[in-house]
């Protein structure tokens, strides 16, 4: 069994948010991704960020394997180990639990310091693409 640590965040100004996340594997970057769209929040950024994490991990990494995500948004954080279903978003967390039953998988809180990476990745997005295109970069 293989362990993955897994970093995901958001940014948004007015008329543009980026989102990006990573994913390490034994101290190397296995994969880092980041998008810029149009989104109402940084709220909205931040579970979409959560939400192409999640769809990266269904697609490339096999079942079976021990997944640490990390994020920032202790509010996102929180709404996934709640028992009560969310109006908006309830989708990232039915997905979350589903990937819950195939992995061994783990969503944690981390402050925004301990974020950089992904954090980092989605100012860059937002900086190189003002206009809030869909846009993909990969790092």
């Amino acid at each position: 069994m293989r362990t993955y640590q897994c970093f995901f965040d958001g940014a948004h100004r007015p008329h543009i948010s980026a989102t990006a996340f990573c994913v390490f594997s034994n101290g190397h970057v296995v994969y880092s991704k980041s998008y810029s769209e149009k989104l109402p929040s940084s709220y909205h950024a931040e579970m979409r960020a959560f939400y192409y994490l999640l769809q990266y991990i269904q697609c490339y990494i096999e079942p079976g394997n021990k997944i640490e995500i990390y994020g920032d948004h202790k509010g996102i954080v929180d709404s996934m180990h709640s028992e009560k279903e969310l109006l908006t978003f309830n989708k990232n967390k039915e997905f979350f639990v589903k990937l819950q039953s195939i992995y061994s998988i783990s969503l944690q809180h981390i402050p925004r310091n301990e974020n950089r990476i992904a954090h980092n990745l989605a100012k860059i997005e937002k900086k190189h693409n003002p206009k809030g295109e869909k846009f993909e970069t990969h790092v």
